[in-house]
């Protein structure tokens, strides 16, 4: 059991300089920040609370998940999603320009003990994804063809880091809700027929398009399946509804909104089940929880 209070780095308050600020997709783009305190204790699925212009408009800081942290270069980076008055002013911001940053806020995905670990994510919920799926191979030892991303958009001109999930050996998957690559509708369509399929069934994964890496996979029964999801609401409630139906540990990675980043404000609490509080706040018990610990019928999908 991890002990995310004794284990977590000790956040900081820094002012970060931008190194380099690079389109990805449509709507898209990889913040680099030069953060060396931050880069040195972030695990995958932590966040940072960054201030999006040296002034009160927007007045609160923008929660975003780190996409990759280089403790030797002192650098991270962040992948965003313009969605807004704080993202757009951030996607143009220029390398050399300061930005307040507060981090490492949150826990972290804890691999399970298993053989088959599958990712699931769609849009900016590909975040966490990429560092966790390098913690697994480099730290936890996982085979990378056991280690398998499931990745879904809208449109195929909207994935991002394509390219360094095949770097990292992973089998990927990929489904769009348009159809032009991959699988023609939802990765929680992918996740269940991964969840079905049985030890000695194995089943051909044809949706990743061109990427080398994509193989056949065989799909462990469920004791020795993990799930790990992060994206829209509906997305995660589904996957953690056929996880669920199948015996499958899963965590999943909230992205609720948040004022303080703290625990403080309380503006970021999510219903929960159990004995204990009916509420757990998601920047400082999470973001990533164990998916039956959430109360979904009383959590909104907005």
């Amino acid at each position: 059991m991890c002990d995310f209070d004794k284990d977590r780095a000790q956040h900081q308050l820094i002012d970060a300089a931008i190194v380099a600020n690079l389109p990805t997709a449509r709507g898209y783009f990889e913040l680099v920040l030069e953060a060396p305190g931050i880069a040195q204790g972030l695990r995958p699925g932590q966040f940072v609370h960054v201030r999006c212009r040296d002034s009160w408009v927007p007045m609160l800081r923008r929660p975003l998940s780190v996409l990759r942290a280089d403790p030797v270069a002192g650098t991270l980076s962040l992948l965003i999603q313009v969605a807004g008055v704080g993202t757009e002013l951030l996607s143009h911001a220029k390398p050399g320009d300061v930005l307040s940053v507060l981090g490492p806020l949150g826990n972290w995905f804890v691999p399970g003990h298993c053989r088959q670990h599958l990712l699931v994510c769609g849009g900016v919920g590909v975040v966490p994804m990429l560092p966790l799926a390098r913690e697994l191979v480099e730290t936890f030892g996982a085979s990378p063809q056991d280690v398998t991303v499931l990745y879904g958009a809208a449109s195929a001109e909207l994935f991002s880091c394509l390219p360094d999930f095949e770097a990292a050996g992973c089998t990927l998957e990929l489904s769009t809700d348009d159809g032009s690559r991959g699988h023609h509708g939802f990765v929680t369509e992918l996740l269940e027929q991964a969840l079905s399929a049985s030890q000695s069934e194995p089943r051909t994964s044809e949706s990743g398009g061109t990427l080398s890496r994509v193989r056949s996979v065989t799909v462990a029964a469920w004791k020795e399946v993990a799930v790990y999801v992060c994206g829209p609401t509906p997305m995660m409630k589904r996957a953690a509804a056929l996880a669920a139906a199948h015996n499958a540990p899963c965590q999943v990675s909230l992205e609720n909104r948040m004022g303080c980043g703290m625990g403080v404000c309380l503006g970021c609490v999510v219903p929960v089940r159990g004995g204990g509080p009916k509420y757990l706040r998601v920047c400082r018990e999470g973001p990533v929880f164990d998916a039956g610990q959430i109360a979904w019928e009383e959590y909104p999908d907005g």
